[in-house]
């Protein structure tokens, strides 16, 4: 195919991801990962001289390219090039392949001790949507909060949360000083107070998918939330549930929301 494309993009443009078989399962540090590194870095100086896309800076919108390099063994590499497009509106902030995130991998691991690892699924969906709650705007509502993996992820974002759960949270989040308040009771029975609502509300809640469904209905049908971002567990190791997941969906999109249902990398059968 014509290189004129790849010509005309505009300076940083293009990402050149090094990848592994380890990188493609979550390994930090895979086998022949220096060695991928190293062909990445190589490729790139052969390349910046006579493509400007491949050289450092610009916007970073419009238009991106992905060149992913994947090295099967030390001597044999495998080799995608692709323009990343944004997906069908309303979801254009999101594209594929992903130009920020090798392998479409989001980066989740955090330096400080967290209540659970469960924080990594809000990460990787914030990291997805392309957004996060305002710092200035209304609290987020975490509903079954405990232990507060997914709250303390929302205070790293910057904003206040309530959080809902019949059990405590974590003892760093409940010392008045880190933005959350706490509210001890249901997650499906709770009520936002009226300054509160048009925020976020999302929910890790381990309940079958039909309560999650009831849970949508409440914060949907009331608009009670702007963004919803919500965990659809499913029974034992059979997979998805398709019909129980689809009529999440459609409880979402009834209400007039854009809906999209995504299995992340770090979620398990939900």
């Amino acid at each position: 195919p014509s290189a004129r494309p790849l010509l005309d993009a505009p300076r940083g443009a293009l990402a050149v991801h090094a990848l592994t078989p380890g990188t493609l399962r979550g390994n930090p540090a895979p086998p022949m990962g220096r060695r991928a590194d190293a062909v990445a870095a190589a490729v790139r100086e052969k390349l910046e001289p006579y493509y400007r896309c491949a050289r450092p800076g610009g916007d970073g919108d419009g238009e991106a390219w992905v060149l992913q390099l994947l090295l099967l063994a030390p001597e044999l590499l495998a080799v995608s090039l692709s323009r990343s497009r944004p997906l069908a509106p309303p979801f254009q902030r999101m594209s594929w392949p992903v130009h920020g995130h090798v392998a479409g991998l989001a980066p989740v691991d955090v330096a400080e001790r967290m209540p659970s690892s469960a924080y990594r699924k809000l990460l990787e969906a914030l990291a997805c949507m392309g957004e996060r709650p305002r710092e200035d705007g209304p609290p987020a509502h975490d509903l079954g909060a405990a232990p507060g993996g997914w709250t303390a992820a929302l205070c790293r974002a910057g904003c206040r949360v309530v959080a809902v759960d019949r059990a405590p949270l974590d003892r760093t989040l409940m010392d008045g000083r880190s933005g959350v308040r706490f509210v001890k009771g249901d997650a499906f029975a709770f009520v936002p107070e009226a300054g509160d609502v048009g925020g976020w509300m999302v929910s890790d809640v381990i309940a079958a998918p039909e309560r999650v469904g009831e849970l949508l209905e409440r914060w949907c049908g009331k608009h009670w939330a702007e963004r919803i971002v919500v965990t659809v567990k499913f029974r034992g190791g059979g997979g998805p549930d398709w019909g129980a997941l689809e009529a999440a969906v459609s409880v979402a999109a009834e209400h007039g929301y854009s809906c999209r249902a995504k299995h992340f990398f770090n979620n398990k059968n939900e």
